[in-house]
């Protein structure tokens, strides 16, 4: 074993805590999700396509991590519901653009507020820095693990 994993958790233990931490993420965004009759994978579609503006669903589905045809099912469920459209792409004419409605844009501001002012009374023993850190860290494993 190298020097630099002598200096961390055993590998179970870090995977108990990992274990136990998702658990409790998961079960809170799922509750506080659910009130807005969404899922995880619906949040993370529309705080992606925020974030991007317009994104193809091929590139949505690589990012969540799911099959092609899970996005277009979730894409046309909220398309429906007035918060994504799909657009030309103008660059390639076999595909489409998904973006945000301004009512989408209006729901993930709303949403995202509140989740923050909820997760600040959960992480108000963690400093800036450290939970900066410890999602760099989570994006790293992530990274390396997906290849």
């Amino acid at each position: 074993m190298t020097q630099h994993l002598q200096t961390v958790l055993p590998t179970y233990e870090a995977a108990l805590w990992q274990s136990q931490a998702y658990r409790a993420l998961r079960m809170f965004m799922d509750e506080t999700l659910s009130r807005h009759q969404l899922s995880m994978s619906e949040w993370s579609l529309l705080g992606h396509t925020y974030d991007q503006g317009e994104v193809r669903a091929s590139d949505l589905a690589q990012i969540l991590s799911v099959e092609l045809p899970l996005v277009t099912k979730l894409v046309n469920r909220m398309e429906q519901n007035g918060l994504v459209q799909r657009t030309a792409n103008q660059q390639d004419r076999r595909t489409k653009l998904v973006s945000l409605t301004p009512q989408g844009k209006e729901m993930v501001e709303r949403i995202e507020l509140g989740l923050r002012e909820s997760l600040r009374d959960y992480l108000i023993d963690v400093s800036p820095p450290n939970l900066s850190v410890y999602l760099s860290v989570l994006q790293t494993i992530a990274r390396k693990l997906s290849k």
